[in-house]
Order: structure tokens, then C-alpha cells, then sequence
């Protein structure tokens, strides 16, 4: 039991550090390689949870994102639903990355809550998601993305299982953005 907690220690530290790795750099390069003025998004996904477990569960999910940004960071709100009556909804922020003129890097943090119906019991009612998606925009500003997610109780729970999603999404601008209207 000593050993599994251990490695579940050193996981956690294994990914803080990719973490402060990849986004370290980006104050530096803050100017060019944030998106500018997006327009609003609604998102609509189908994918699957807990791809890394021994039982998964194919899910549909939607997500919302205003064009309202704060120092290049915005809100989100998100929920997802499973096929074994399980759900989730949470909210909490993004930002947008650039990767060249036609993709993007969005990460995303926020706290939820999860109801496991019938599915995968993750210890709580608190969920943290963090998500890392890629995505390509096309010309009338509708993006299609892969985004693989974490849902972790962040050890506010005794037990603390987690579970990854991964989606495809297709995100539909809801208005305007600079690029657009240039």
C-alpha cells in the first residue's frame, strides 16, 4: 500500500514538473503567441472516459466559451454525460495558444461536480479537470480539436482514482472575432 501511494506521489511530481516545463517559457513569449480576439465558442464533443482504465465509458459533452478574456485568459463552462448515467459539470479558465496561423493549444483548469450513476466512482462529488486540446481552425472560424482531460479529486477525498477523457470536439464560433471581420 506504502509503495502504490509512493508512486502515485511521484506521478503527481512528474507531472507539476512537465507542467512548469512547458509553460516556463511562455511570459517570454506572451506577444506572439497568445490567439487574439476570438469569438465565442460552443463546443460539442463525443468521446471517452477513463481510456487508461480497465472500463470505459463513451460520453458526449458541451462546452462554452465567451469571447471575454482577462490578461489572454477566459472562462469556460463544460458538462459531460456518459452512457452509464454518469455526469459532470464544472467551469474554470483557458487561454489559446497559436501554433502557426491555423492551430491551436488551449489548456484548461476548473473545478466541477461529478454525479457517477452508474459509472466509474473517482472518490468524490468535487472534480478538478485539467485538459490540454489541439485544435484546427478553418476559414469561417469553426475549429475541430482532440483534447485529452484529467479528473482528479486532488486528494480532498480518501480515495483519489482519477480518470482521463479523451474528445473529439467540434467548436462553432457564436460571433465575431477581429480575424473575421478584418
Amino acid at each position: 500500500m506504502k509503495r502504490a501511494f509512493r508512486m502515485r506521489r511521484k506521478g503527481a511530481l512528474l507531472r507539476w514538473v512537465l507542467a512548469a516545463c512547458c509553460f516556463a517559457p511562455l511570459p517570454g513569449m506572451a506577444a506572439n503567441f497568445f490567439m487574439e480576439d476570438e469569438p465565442p465558442y460552443l463546443s460539442l464533443g463525443i468521446g471517452t472516459s477513463g481510456v487508461f482504465d480497465p472500463h470505459q465509458d463513451p460520453c458526449v459533452s458541451i462546452e462554452y466559451r465567451p469571447a471575454f478574456r482577462f490578461y489572454k485568459i477566459g472562462p469556460w463552462v463544460y458538462f459531460k454525460r456518459g452512457k452509464d448515467d454518469d455526469s459532470y459539470v464544472a467551469g474554470g479558465i483557458f487561454t489559446t495558444l497559436a501554433l502557426g496561423e491555423r492551430w491551436a493549444f488551449t489548456p484548461k483548469f476548473g473545478p466541477g461536480y461529478y454525479d457517477k450513476g452508474d459509472g466509474t466512482d473517482l472518490g468524490s462529488e468535487l472534480e478538478f479537470r485539467s485538459e490540454f486540446e489541439i485544435s484546427y481552425r478553418f476559414e469561417n472560424e469553426h475549429r475541430v480539436g482532440l483534447g485529452l482531460a484529467h479528473l482528479s479529486n486532488a486528494g480532498t477525498a480518501n480515495w483519489n482514482p482519477g480518470t482521463e477523457v479523451v474528445t473529439l470536439s467540434w467548436a462553432i464560433p457564436l460571433g465575431e472575432g477581429r480575424r473575421s471581420q478584418e
